[in-house]
């Protein structure tokens, strides 16, 4: 079985013995070849396309395999070419099979479409609409947005992700009258197990709570919240997820009516939310609500839409959906908060939706037995050199769209290190690190003089301490990092070209992992463009903060 990665194509060919492709059913016998797909480390849309030779009619199967449940995923059939697009989720390894009844060539080839990103329903369920097949959602890490719902005729009414990577979700137990219940989602474990109820959720005394819990979300201590609905107010609580115990920490003002989205703003130690309004039905109230004094909840003005979920914030910008005010188009569309005024305007329309399943257990989620992940990519989308840094070795500018355009870039580094260090970005042919010299040899990373030849071509740097406006880029390129621990680029190139040495010697370390020394990966991907490096020869204290660098990249 051969490996396939993002960006790669490759020519295959059916052999010449038939093979069954279900051993228990021997009539299925058929041409087909299997290959690996590694587990990535983020959610990542792909397109997967077989291309057969012009003027064949017989008819192929492609599927996407679970490697470790065999569970085909997804599955088209058709002639000539066929095509699947589809979501990855993290560290999950899968198989793409190909199948035909006659002999030939094809080209198979694996696209990357991005961070996967996805957006909550434009309507959300809530204790007026019976939860019936609605999406919920929340934000994940760097600006990442889950949403997940169940086909059947249980909800869950919000999901809400932990430091430990697992969602927590809020949804009705199998007890008559709507009993609100805590679930663990670990999307990682095998399907039979990946949703588990905790408890129905009770208040401190035992008894069942009066509201209908809305919203949830997790703060900086890793702590989970909620919003319910209420006869006499909205109810904001903290719920311990080991026990479904719920605290009231405060009643809301009765202008609050309904709840829609919660989402922690570290920098203000508050809760932002929206809200259905008393003083005007058909416009969502943003709110503030401090989690020192959440009593102390303050509006802070109308958004001028309905229906505002999935709030999300993002470099201190706040983002919301609505299935409201589509310009030119039907589907959700993305507006801007403005967090001093409450005043959210036009941002624009999301399309593109895919739908990736994952099981539930049937106990819980009924008839479809299946939880859904909507995704759309918003991340390549919407920041310039970012389209593939979700991938492991992808902390790269990467303008290869963007051929013709004038490009500049603000970078600002910062540092806590006791090293000098100094970053670089210079010029790789593709997503491998491949660069190419003056005379048109090239060279791969872990190849004698990559390194020295790399640093020498540096486009641009910065030091550790620094602030650079206005970097001219080639639109087309792509830019990769080199950092120089104990040293500039400079002093790379005089003292040790062929980064040798042990932990003393002046170091040179790449996002290619084959071109560092110490085969580690000094490297994290903080946010889109910013990037986070571990100066230590062999990984260190694996802090990844000696030298941050964002990068602010637009067209001119």
């Amino acid at each position: 079985m051969t490996d396939i990665k993002l960006g790669q194509s490759i020519a295959g060919s059916f052999t010449s013995t038939k093979e069954s492709v279900d051993n228990t059913n021997p009539l299925t016998a058929a041409y087909f070849n299997e290959y690996d797909l590694p587990g990535l480390d983020s959610f990542r849309q792909f397109h997967i396309t077989l291309q057969l030779p012009a003027g064949s009619t017989t008819s192929t199967t492609l599927e996407l395999i679970d490697a470790a449940t065999g569970d085909i995923i997804a599955q088209s059939i058709q002639a000539g070419t066929v095509t699947l697009s589809e979501t990855t989720f993290p560290g999950i390894n899968y198989k793409i099979r190909v199948t035909n009844t006659s002999l030939g060539d094809y080209q198979l080839s694996l696209t990357d479409g991005g961070k996967a990103t996805s957006i909550v329903s434009p309507h959300k369920p809530n204790v007026l609409d019976n939860h019936t097949n609605s999406l919920v959602g929340t934000i994940g890490q760097s600006g990442q947005y889950f949403s997940l719902a169940s086909g059947g005729a249980i909800e869950l009414t919000d999901i809400a992700l932990a430091a430990d990577s697992q969602f927590y979700g809020i949804g009705p137990s199998a007890t008559p009258g709507r009993i609100d219940s805590l679930y663990r989602i670990d999307p990682s474990l095998d399907r039979s197990q990946q949703v588990k109820l905790v408890s129905e959720i009770k208040d401190p005394q035992g008894n069942n709570l009066s509201s209908s819990i809305q919203s949830l979300e997790f703060a900086a201590d890793n702590k989970l919240y909620a919003l319910g609905y209420a006869a006499e107010g909205a109810k904001f609580y903290q719920i311990d997820v080991n026990t479904s115990v719920a605290t009231t920490l405060a009643t809301l003002p009765q202008s609050f009516l309904i709840a829609g989205d919660l989402v922690y703003d570290a920098a203000k130690q508050s809760f932002l939310a929206t809200s259905l309004d008393a003083t005007n039905t058909s416009n969502d109230a943003l709110w503030q609500i401090p989690l020192s004094n959440p009593a102390g909840a303050t509006k802070i003005g109308m958004t001028g839409f309905t229906d505002v979920y999935g709030l999300t914030l993002e470099n201190g910008q706040l983002f919301g959906y609505t299935a409201h005010v589509v310009p030119g188009g039907t589907g959700a569309t993305r507006i801007k908060i403005d967090t001093t005024t409450g005043a959210g305007t036009f941002d624009r329309a999301i399309t593109g939706t895919q739908t990736f399943g994952i099981g539930g257990a049937a106990s819980i989620f009924t008839p479809a037995n299946e939880l859904v992940l909507n995704v759309v990519n918003l991340g390549g989308a919407t920041t310039i050199g970012s389209k593939y840094q979700g991938l492991p070795q992808g902390h790269t500018i990467d303008l290869s769209d963007y051929t013709g355009r004038s490009i500049v870039a603000d970078i600002t580094t910062i540092s806590s290190a006791t090293y000098t260090n100094q970053i670089g970005f210079y010029v790789v042919e593709d997503t491998i690190g491949t660069i190419k010299l003056a005379d048109g040899t090239t060279l791969q990373p872990g190849d004698i003089n990559y390194a020295a030849e790399a640093v020498k071509n540096a486009a641009f740097q910065a030091t550790q301490t620094e602030t650079k406006l206005g970097q001219n880029l080639v639109g087309g390129l792509i830019y990769a990092p080199v950092v120089i621990a104990q040293g500039t680029l400079t002093d790379f190139v005089a003292k040790n070209p062929t980064n040798g040495g042990d932990g003393n010697a002046i170091h040179a370390y790449f996002n290619y992992i084959g071109a560092n020394s110490d085969r580690t990966d000094h490297f994290r991907l903080l946010d889109n463009n910013k990037f986070g490096f571990e100066d230590m020869y062999g990984g260190g204290d694996r802090d990844f903060n000696d030298l941050i660098v964002t990068l602010n990249v637009r067209s001119i």
